[in-house]
């Protein structure tokens, strides 16, 4: 097994029998650098056991969410795909952002539905057990 970042990924895939595509999602669209990698290895990904997630806080009922993030014949050929839940990151966002989300939280209502995001590790082992059993 070997983790390796988007960014750095160089060559073909060829050594791998698995590949877990993955990454944060950050105003609605995925890292660029896992959008790229997608595109340049579709027709290898397409060849090995494949895995998709994603880290964000969308709840996983959201129906369509993961195909706006992921080429269509990525997703039907996953052998698993999943959002994985997320943490906010406060102090990491944007002024704009962050001033946008706390204003949110003050408003009447928001709160009623407003959990902070978590990493859902049940989520996580399924996309493990998927992958490799």
């Amino acid at each position: 097994m070997r983790l390796q970042n988007a960014k750095a990924a160089r060559g073909p895939l060829q050594g791998y029998d698995a590949v877990i595509v993955g990454g944060s999602v950050y105003m609605g669209k995925i890292r660029p650098e896992v959008s790229r990698f997608c595109r340049r290895h579709r027709g290898e990904l397409l060849k090995k056991r494949l895995g998709l997630f994603v880290c964000c806080y969308t709840p996983k009922e959201t129906a369509g969410f993961l195909e706006t993030l992921f080429p269509r014949e990525l997703l039907d050929h996953a052998a698993y795909a999943a959002a994985v839940g997320g943490e906010m990151r406060y102090e990491k966002m944007n002024v704009v952002y962050r001033r946008l989300f706390e204003s949110l939280k003050k408003m009447e209502g928001f709160r009623d539905g407003f959990r902070e995001p978590h990493i859902d590790g049940e989520e996580i082992q399924k996309l493990a057990d998927a992958m490799f059993n």
